[in-house]
């Protein structure tokens, strides 16, 4: 391991993590745990001169057998434990720890530093198989290599990426063409040919280079066709066809792999004259290994949502259906048990309505007369037995106008009486019509004399009505001055949702508990629902009516509460989500495209 190797790929792996401080690539040089500081990032530093303390003691546990190494930094760090992460990962030729990488993030979300310590697992391939090549093939070849990694990382989406790094491949390795395929599950198809941004995928070229990535693919190998020692045991024959069909060049395919699947295939053409040397594959075997797990993480983030969601649940099911995981699986049949009888166990459906208590019978009090108020005895929440005095109206008119109804009487009378003396009998009808007249003026004056004392027409609670503060203000005929409601007689007024209106008809039985007596049940028995809808504090409502059974001294009108109505017997699982699947059944069918 040497500085070649080193600066760029240090340079490359730094540049793709964001905020990166500091990091530090080191060869191991024995067997007491010493390490040499080959390289440092940034590149401006001196070798080893701004690598902190604990970056370079989590390199050491890395590269002394204890694995890839995640660590804060301690509280006499920069800003510890906010978003300040050390992760180092030893370097490995075969079994053999031959160096190790470390890194100092900031800014990094916890969520993302297994990102980044994956993406650090996969670049440490690519200098552990430049260990066992010559020092000038590393030197002349390393860089172009890094670029196909680069290239592949740095676009914006999947297909930009394969683009990219098939164009790089076919540069490094001077093919005239390259081509790119993914592994969609049943066969691979082409992503990508280098230099060409469209291409027709049913020619006969494209179609030729189809079949020897699915030949490769199939056996899960590398293919050279004219072959050579390393693949002579394999079948050849789509890579005879495309290299006879592509004017006798020779052609190599490797496949791609990520997470030990494989999910796609790099092919290469060449003239004969320079065909592919066991070197070379080996290059392109190593180049692909690195290739392949970064075009699959750009293929994962331009899936959409549907996409994600179905190769989750494969995932899972794959897992469940695998060997161990036992917990799992008995969570699993806990949920698919429970499930399985909600949906066959049955239980009393319930209607919940908010409700308020009314009066059978509510009598309001008017004004009998004009005039104005002259004594107030009761206010709201006052209760009054029947005969008992209300409130009284001024009566000094109407006492005024009996007065004078009474002097008129008399002076008719006595007429009357005078002309009777006289035989006039003429003037004796005329007044006698004037005292009959009078008199009934006198009656209805004293009529009106009795009805301004307002007074309670039964036993009853005063739902409404304060005169209290308006002594001396005048009224009008028919102004409604107190409103009484009997004690002995109540109904419920319950507000049902729409959505559970079909559940609700007369004679539906429940109970009604009023906030104001939380311990008491009171049962009550639906009459009546009203067919008009109205909108109650943002929502749709229908009323009905429910005759309440029982009573309580405590009760009072406009108490409110929330009545639950037996709406019958229905399955559990369907009481749980009917809700959820009448909105969901709305919303699809108002999204449903018209027929």
């Amino acid at each position: 391991m040497d500085k070649v190797i080193a600066k760029p790929w240090l340079s490359l792996q730094c540049r793709m993590i964001p905020g990166v401080r500091h990091a530090v690539f080191a060869a191991d040089e024995g067997e007491n745990g010493e390490f040499a500081t080959l390289e440092t990032w940034p590149e401006d530093a001196p070798a080893g001169a701004d690598a902190p303390p604990q970056v370079l003691a989590t390199l050491r546990a890395a590269m002394a057998g204890e694995g890839v190494q995640v660590r804060e930094p301690d509280a006499g760090a920069a800003e510890p434990g906010n978003g300040h992460w050390i992760i180092a990962c030893p370097l490995r030729r075969g079994a053999v720890v031959c160096g190790g990488v470390a890194v100092e993030v900031a800014g990094l979300k916890a969520s993302q530093v297994p990102v980044v310590t994956q993406l650090m697992e996969w670049g440490s391939a690519w200098p552990a198989f430049l260990v066992d090549q010559d020092n000038a093939r590393r030197e002349a070849r390393s860089d172009p290599v890094l670029r196909v990694a680069a290239a592949a990382l740095e676009s914006d989406d999947f297909r930009a990426a394969a683009a990219a790094s098939v164009t790089a491949v076919a540069s490094a390795f001077e093919a005239p063409r390259a081509a790119l395929g993914i592994h969609d599950g049943r066969e691979v198809s082409v992503a990508a040919l280098s230099g060409r941004a469209v291409f027709d995928r049913r020619s006969d070229r494209v179609r030729r280079m189809q079949a020897a990535m699915n030949e490769a693919c199939d056996q899960g190998a590398t293919l050279v066709w004219p072959t050579v020692s390393e693949t002579a045991a394999c079948v050849t024959e789509a890579h005879a066809r495309l290299s006879a069909g592509a004017e006798d060049c020779c052609a190599c395919t490797v496949t791609l792999r990520a997470n030990g699947t494989t999910i796609g295939a790099l092919t290469l053409l060449r003239p004969r004259r320079r065909s592919f040397d066991g070197a070379e594959i080996r290059r392109l075997e190593a180049l692909a290994a690195l290739l392949g797990p970064a075009l699959e993480t750009r293929r994962r983030a331009d899936r959409g949502a549907f996409a994600r969601a179905g190769e989750g649940t494969v995932r899972f099911a794959a897992r469940l259906l695998g060997r161990g995981r036992l917990r799992l699986k008995i969570a699993v049949l806990a949920a698919a048990a429970l499930v399985a009888f909600l949906g066959l166990a049955s239980g009393t459906h319930h209607v919940s309505a908010a409700a308020v208590l009314q009066g059978t019978v509510e009598r309001e009090i008017v004004a009998p007369v004009d005039g104005f108020v002259a004594e107030a005895r009761v206010r709201a929440g006052a209760r009054v037995r029947a005969g008992e005095l209300l409130a009284t109206l001024d009566d000094r008119t109407l006492r005024l106008e009996r007065q004078r109804w009474r002097s008129q009487r008399d002076e008719l009378t006595n007429e009357y009486h005078r002309a009777l003396g006289a035989l006039e009998r003429g003037a004796t009808r005329v007044l006698q019509a004037q005292i009959a007249q009078a008199e009934a003026q006198l009656a209805l004056v004293e009529s009106e004399l009795e009805r301004t004392r307002l007074v309670a027409p039964f036993d009853a609670l005063v739902v409404s009505g304060d005169l209290s503060q308006s002594l001396g203000s005048p009224v009008s005929r028919g102004d409604s001055l107190f409103r009484l409601a009997p004690l002995d007689g109540y109904r419920v007024v319950l507000e049902i949702e729409e959505g559970d209106v079909p559940a609700v008809r007369a004679d539906t039985v429940g109970q009604l508990v009023l906030a104001a007596l939380p311990g008491e049940e009171f049962d009550v028995n639906v009459e009546r629902v009203n067919g008009m809808a109205k909108t109650l504090d943002g929502r749709n409502v229908l009323e009905a009516e429910a005759a309440l059974a029982g009573h309580s001294a405590h009760l009072r009108p406009g108490m409110r509460g929330v009545a639950r109505l037996d709406a019958g017997r229905a399955r559990l699982l369907w009481i749980w989500t009917h809700r959820l699947l009448h909105r969901l059944q709305l919303w699809l069918w108002a999204w449903s495209p018209v027929a």
